[in-house]
């Protein structure tokens, strides 16, 4: 079976290289495909994560439709609707969840599988190599840029103006990009297979979610890979990251209960959430996902 997997250029989605290694594992051929690129040769299965229209190139490819999360932008419940107009018709569509599935509100008839966000197995693996906790040189941890994200970048700078002296690291931002902080260590964007033993050099990790719908609304991909690593979590609240912690048990610190202190964090019950069940193969076999997308191209083939 070959499969093209083809890039949006507008997010980072590890979907993608999860979804690469589960299926060359399963002996299918994978083809991860640039934006406005075409496949090298005629696949089975055309993947593609709308956008809008997004049909298939060959008409004799099965087309999954893969939803990761609803329309973002500012006018986000519009393009869903213009989606569910003028999309092609897939022959599968994916979604995280339920919730997920409704935003949308496709109801032709076409087939759904739900997945939700996963973790690659390596922050699980860096999590068992990790140094003793109280040996590790940073408190804290985060993932990702201050591009657009004032309320990130602000919680940082707070954090660094703390008496406490907190050491930081924030992984994916250069040092020249940004002003120096105190206690404030900038590490430049580095492969993604470096991450998780980067991660676990903090104790900490700070789950910045943007305060609005439908961001606080739908799964953190970081909040899942701080828990995998093994790390303590300190979050924005918000409706998903409290439906995870009453669903898993967890005890999160929130940054709304006021100032993080050596003291409070040591008198909070925080202890590393177990999110071994959402490691990406784990939930690919659980939903069935190559025997799904098989029968759809014997399907497709027979037609």
């Amino acid at each position: 079976m070959k499969i093209a997997l083809y890039e949006t250029g507008k997010a980072w989605l590890p979907e993608i290289p999860a979804y690469k290694e589960y299926f060359e594992a399963k002996g299918c051929a994978v083809e991860i495909v640039p934006p406005g690129a075409r496949p090298a040769t005629v696949p089975d299965v055309e993947w593609r994560f709308p956008g809008l229209g997004c049909g298939r190139l060959f008409p004799t490819s099965a087309l999954v439709h893969d939803y990761p999360s609803p329309s973002v932008s500012r006018f986000g419940k519009a393009r869903d609707t213009v989606k569910r107009l003028i999309n092609a018709k897939p022959d599968l569509r994916v979604f995280l969840d339920e919730r997920g599935e409704q935003r949308l509100g496709f109801h032709d008839g076409v087939p759904v599988l739900h997945r939700p966000m996963g973790v690659h197995r390596s922050f699980f693996e860096a999590a068992k190599e990790a140094m003793p906790f109280e040996e590790r040189p940073y408190d804290f941890v985060y993932i990702g840029k201050f591009a657009g994200r004032s309320d990130a970048k602000e919680a940082i700078q707070a954090l660094s103006r703390s008496p406490e002296r907190w050491k930081i690291l924030v992984i994916g931002i250069a040092p020249g990009d940004e002003a120096p902080l105190p206690g404030v260590t900038f590490q430049p964007p580095v492969p993604y297979a470096v991450v998780p033993r980067l991660a676990t050099q903090a104790r900490y990790g700070l789950v910045l979610t943007q305060r609005c719908l439908p961001h606080n609304d739908q799964d953190s991909t970081k909040c899942l890979e701080y828990a995998a690593a093994g790390l303590k979590l300190i979050a924005f609240d918000g409706p998903w990251i409290r439906r995870f912690a009453a669903q898993r048990n967890a005890k999160i610190r929130f940054f709304e209960e006021g100032p993080l202190t050596r003291e409070s964090l040591a008198e909070s019950p925080l202890r590393p959430v177990d999110v071994s069940d959402l490691e990406w193969n784990h939930l690919f076999d659980s939903a069935r996902l190559f025997e799904t997308v098989s029968e759809l191209v014997r399907k497709r083939s027979a037609k």
